[in-house]
């Protein structure tokens, strides 16, 4: 909730969001750096700033059909990610 609000109050400063973004992400690790990749995994959303930095503020293609897939697969290779590594 409070990332969002953020996200709104830096919605032209897109280096302030990519900050913000990450400092929250090091916050959600509550600074223990065990587990990591098993039990602690929200610090991950940092790789999203990847895809703010690089978003050029226009609309992109419609591609519906390809979401509706991506999504439950790439969560489904997370978890099997997840497991295998626990």
């Amino acid at each position: 909730m409070l990332l969002a609000l953020f996200f709104y109050i830096f919605r032209e400063k897109r280096t302030f969001q990519i900050v913000t973004l990450l400092v929250f992400s090091l916050i959600s690790t509550g600074f223990n750096f065990t587990g990591l990749f098993s039990s602690n995994i929200q610090w991950m959303s940092a790789f999203t700033a990847i895809l703010i930095a690089l978003y050029s503020g226009k609309e992109g293609k419609k591609m519906k059909w390809f979401f509706y897939y991506f999504y439950p697969i790439h969560i489904v290779i997370l978890y099997v990610l997840s497991a295998l590594l626990a």
